[in-house]
């Protein structure tokens, strides 16, 4: 009896061995569960009243729900009507418990048809809409914005009026700290920023001109003849959007546009990821991060996960490694299109 006992529990073990077994490798082979301590916040522009917002997801795109509608906006400023609901740029304030983006006014045109940019924020619930910059006619049409959360101030590019602006939190002391308006609004168009505090410098792109430049923090109403207090670390792109800097400043991810094979942070050999310092890049055997197929327009960068996320012109959001492996488009937003996207770890 005893030995029948014996074989029968290790009969039963087996069975339990080989059925464990066989979960755990269905549980591999489905992939690791998504990061749910990551919050992906875009942007999108719809057709529709009320369609056009900030919203607020998972990392796998799931929960994804609005948290401010393009309504609330017109509201704030019936003058506009639907002219301020066209966001661009987000930035997420966990500190300050806000979430701030860029309107950019209207979808299309430029010179008197693009005034009117504004910028806005409400609180991480989606109430206390407010605008921090409202509509009028210095800010054309803001862009790409993000936060030096150190020295508590927003930055943004303003495209037609090729301008880098900066202000606190509450919209008080304005500065235009890079002012191109007086060149050829068909020659210069500023759409990307990125701070570095650590290092006082900010980087912003110009998708005219097809460059990358840098300044010291510093600068104020910085003009094109100033060379000397700028340096153009990229250079020879294909519309550059929005870009993001690794935490110790030494990598710039960036999207661009316009080439058929779009590059999301990008190839070492012709122009994604370049030393932020040089602007030099590696030898031709670097891996590239170049990816098919997109129309690339927000960018983040999560070093935890060790992903880059982007936004897509067609309304897609995706990631891929930082090595350029494992694109993978997660959700399609079925917006006209997704703009400015921030990953944020509450």
């Amino acid at each position: 009896m005893k030995n029948n006992k014996t074989k029968k529990f290790r009969l039963s073990l087996s069975f339990v061995l080989v059925v464990s077994l066989s979960l755990l490798s269905v549980a591999c082979k489905q992939g690791p569960e998504p990061d749910q301590d990551l919050q992906i916040w875009y942007l999108k522009i719809g057709i529709t009243p009320n369609s056009y917002g900030v919203h607020r997801a998972n990392a796998d795109m799931t929960n994804s729900i609005q948290v401010v509608s393009d309504g609330l906006l017109n509201d704030l400023h019936s003058d506009f009507e639907s002219k301020v609901n066209t966001p661009d740029g987000v930035i997420v304030d966990l500190e300050g418990g806000k979430v701030y983006w860029t309107n950019m006014n209207y979808v299309s045109g430029s010179g008197d048809n693009a005034n009117g940019g504004s910028v806005a924020r409400a609180n991480l619930d989606g109430t206390d809409v407010e605008f921090v910059i409202p509509p009028g006619d210095d800010i054309i049409r803001p862009k790409q914005i993000t936060m030096d959360f150190e020295n508590r101030k927003l930055y943004w590019s303003d495209r037609e009026g090729a301008s880098v602006w900066r202000c606190n939190p509450d919209g008080s002391e304005l500065e235009r700290i890079v002012d191109w308006s007086g060149e050829d609004i068909l020659a210069h168009q500023f759409v990307g920023i990125a701070v570095d505090p650590d290092n006082n410098k900010f980087y912003w792109t110009d998708r005219k001109a097809n460059n990358i430049h840098s300044a010291s923090m510093d600068v104020m109403g910085l003009g094109k003849a100033d060379t000397n207090s700028y340096t153009t670390i990229v250079s020879g792109l294909n519309a550059p959007i929005d870009l993001i800097l690794n935490s110790d400043g030494s990598t710039i991810y960036f999207t661009e546009r316009g080439k058929g094979d779009e590059l999301i942070g990008g190839c070492t050999t012709c122009g994604s990821v370049r030393s932020a310092d040089t602007g030099s890049f590696s030898n031709k055997k670097d891996t590239t991060l170049l990816v098919s197929g997109i129309q690339g327009v927000g960018i983040d960068i999560d070093e935890i996960s060790g992903r880059i996320y982007y936004s897509d012109i067609g309304g897609e959001i995706g990631s891929v490694n930082l090595d350029g492996t494992d694109q993978r488009i997660i959700a399609d937003t079925g917006a006209i299109l997704t703009t400015g996207i921030d990953l944020v770890r509450p």
